[in-house]
């Protein structure tokens, strides 16, 4: 999942290591934030 974080939302690996340390439940709802950013986005940004 870390790696998912880094490469599909574009987090840095400190960040994905710290949503990863958080308790499922905190975990859960923090991705889906990102998962609701990035659909808002809509399109693919590789940090360019």
């Amino acid at each position: 999942m870390e790696l998912t974080l880094t490469t599909f939302f574009g987090l840095s690996e400190e960040h994905a290591a710290r949503i990863m340390a958080l308790d499922e439940t905190s975990r859960n709802k923090k991705i889906e934030e990102y998962r609701q950013l990035r659909l808002r986005r809509g399109r693919i940004d590789f940090g360019k």
